[in-house]
């Protein structure tokens, strides 16, 4: 004898069915993008990270003029970052503001945006899918280098399957910074693996634009064949409610 399922059972089943087909597609596929993870690392001064090729996940390309760190207090006037080669005086490599606490919280890594300065940080996401759409989202904020003024603009070059993708650009006052803000892409994997490549950009030339980068995150795009299921067991679930109030 076949004992029915109840029909909010069977509604049931169907959420949970649709929730776990969408966590698996939601899955994160980079490392340290929240930039956590600071082992071997060396604390250049008060709440800074010099990245300049060991940043965990990432390969940073430094050299002579490579601006890279990842801050890990965002109190004004304490990101003095002492990575850089040359011989300008590290206490002036600071904000004259920053943004604070970026929404993933934590850590987050920040670049110079002058083109004569600015070096890609990256990434090799493997186990792609070919054809699959993947969203990438991470926040950004802006801020001017300590020592210099005039007002700026930054934002990130986004480089992943064969696409490059310009990040919304902001706007820094002189002597002040540009507050963090979600930025949500979509791209399409022409291989099983691909390099994952932030750049940052800005003008202009000689005032210092930086560029702050936090929660990184790439995942395959959920298909809508999930929402569809979704939708359809939560209406059922809805009709079970009212029928079991009449």
């Amino acid at each position: 004898m076949t004992v029915p399922v109840p029909r909010a059972t069977n509604t049931w089943l169907l959420i949970s069915l649709a929730f776990t087909l969408s966590s698996s597609a939601t899955a994160g596929l980079v490392t340290n993008g929240s930039f956590e993870d600071t082992t071997g690392l060396t604390l250049a001064n008060t709440g800074v990270m010099v990245a300049q090729s060991n940043l965990p996940g990432w390969l940073v390309a430094g050299g002579p003029s490579a601006f890279d760190c990842v801050v890990t207090d965002p109190a004004p006037q304490t990101n003095n970052c002492t990575g850089r080669l040359d011989v300008e005086p590290p206490s002036q490599w600071g904000f004259w503001t920053t943004p604070g606490v970026s929404p993933d919280g934590g850590n987050f890594f920040y670049a110079d945006g002058d083109a004569q300065f600015g070096e890609p940080i990256s990434q090799l996401i493997t186990g792609l899918v070919v054809n699959q759409h993947y969203t990438l989202t991470f926040h950004q904020a802006a801020a001017q280098e300590n020592g210099f003024s005039g007002a700026t603009q930054e934002w990130w070059r986004v480089t992943f399957a064969g696409t490059t993708q310009d990040s919304a650009v902001m706007n820094t006052p002189s002597h002040g910074h540009a507050a963090w803000n979600l930025q949500t892409m979509e791209f399409v994997a022409n291989a099983t693996s691909s390099t994952l490549t932030f750049l940052a950009m800005g003008t202009p030339s000689g005032q210092p634009p930086l560029v702050l980068l936090d929660g990184v995150d790439l995942a395959p795009t959920p298909e809508p064949a999930t929402f569809g299921i979704i939708g359809f067991a939560i209406a059922g679930l809805a009709a079970a409610k009212r029928r079991s109030t009449r």
